[in-house]
């Protein structure tokens, strides 16, 4: 039985949590506790909230800090595997910040920490015990599974026969980056046209909103937009079925990169059930090799996808010691 502490640090929240873990798929969360990550304080300010609050999690849970086996983090944007420290993200603060050494001001040197970019945790733990767990290992031939966040941005993970792949520099799947449509929307990365601009859930509504014209009287919300197709409104179906003909494009593109087993979508977008209707067959029209779409699955661990594959990470880091 190994004790595992686990991140998922956000631009907006920050959640903590102590795992007790058998082996990958048999594991308990003892504890856990979330708190506004408050990024405006500045980096100091944030590191000295994850040890103030990782001493009192551990305290008031009675765990000693030198029963944690290995200790697991999530941070939005992309982490060089090399140093553990995000090199890119658009939550700045972050980036280029040694938070192994701010961790060790609570936890003992040798108490081994891992640190990997949130969507990657989110694919890892949808592979291993979420949604794609019956597609995500064969033992002779690899089995991969891709995770896509849609949401506030798009993000994505490649998980190959239960491991991470994170790339020499750690900007594999990275997808929210890639490049869409030349002639599309500034991206904040300095590209234009990145999937981020097209599938995110604010690309949705600023899709919607841009149609109604001198018909706006008040910004629709992504929900609202949704429930507005559902009764017909044809602005919204209009809408509605441009994304989803876009989301279709784009997981073609990828099934045609690495032919995966299975893909698991997450983040906001993921939760509304008329996206899933028909893609698979959208997908597999479009696809070079002429057989059945991967299978296209709704998350089901949620917002408890990030910090268990944190913790995942961490598991795995030492089991394979």
């Amino acid at each position: 039985m190994k004790l595992i502490a686990a991140y998922d640090i956000g631009g907006t929240k920050t959640e903590l949590s102590a795992f007790k873990f058998e082996s990958e798929t048999q594991f308990e969360r003892i504890a856990t506790v979330r708190f506004p990550t408050e990024r405006q304080k500045g980096i100091e300010y944030v590191t000295h909230q994850l040890n103030n609050q990782t001493s009192e999690l551990l305290s008031s849970n009675k765990i000693s800090v030198k029963e944690i086996s290995a200790i697991g983090m999530g941070l939005p944007g992309t982490v060089d595997p090399a140093t553990r420290r995000q090199s890119m993200g658009n939550t700045a603060i972050f980036n280029g910040v040694d938070l192994q050494e701010a961790l060790h001001k609570t936890f003992p040197q040798e108490c081994p920490i891992q640190i990997a970019n949130d969507a990657n945790c989110f694919a890892l733990a949808e592979a291993i015990c979420g949604a794609a767990k019956d597609y995500s290992y064969n033992e002779s031939n690899a089995s991969s599974v891709i995770g896509i966040i849609l949401g506030t941005g798009v993000g994505g993970g490649l998980i190959i026969n239960h491991k991470m792949m994170e790339g020499r520099s750690g900007g594999c799947a990275e997808i929210g980056h890639t490049i869409f449509s030349p002639t599309g929307p500034m991206c904040y990365c300095g590209q234009r046209g990145c999937v981020e601009q097209v599938l995110s859930g604010p690309a949705f509504e600023a899709s919607f909103n841009s149609r109604r014209y001198s018909q706006v009287r008040e910004f629709q919300n992504a929900a609202q937009i949704f429930e507005l197709a559902a009764k017909l409104d044809p602005i919204a179906l209009a809408t509605l079925n441009e994304y989803k003909q876009n989301l279709a494009t784009f997981i073609t593109q990828l099934t045609n990169f690495f032919d995966p087993n299975a893909i698991v979508i997450g983040g906001g977008m993921s939760q509304q059930q008329v996206l899933y209707s028909g893609l698979e067959e959208l997908i597999a029209a479009q696809r070079f090799v002429p057989v059945d779409a991967p299978k296209i699955l709704k998350n089901e661990l949620g917002d408890s996808a990030g910090i268990v594959g944190a913790a995942l990470l961490a598991y795995q880091a030492e089991a394979n010691k």
